[in-house]
């Protein structure tokens, strides 16, 4: 993210969406979980920029086979002074 960052030009915008750890690990998504950003830390990472707009929520996902189970994610669009 710090590269990114260091590539966008003043005035330039970062768009990105994350899965946090909001919800616990179902046991089909647990391998995959190691590395999930913790809630609120996408805009903390972002803290000298102008955060245009943040979202944060659940969706539900279905996976090959039938399996249900619910994301968490945080989106925020921030825009370099």
């Amino acid at each position: 993210m710090a590269k990114m960052q260091k590539h966008t030009k003043p005035g330039g915008y970062n768009v990105i969406g994350v899965f946090t750890d909001r919800l616990p690990a179902t046991p089909d998504n647990a391998p995959f979980t190691h590395s999930l950003f913790a809630v609120g830390e996408l805009p903390l990472k972002y803290k000298d920029w102008e955060i245009v707009r943040h979202q944060e929520g659940t969706f539900t996902d279905t996976h090959p086979g039938g399996i249900h189970h619910e994301h968490a994610y945080e989106r925020i669009i921030a825009r370099r002074q």
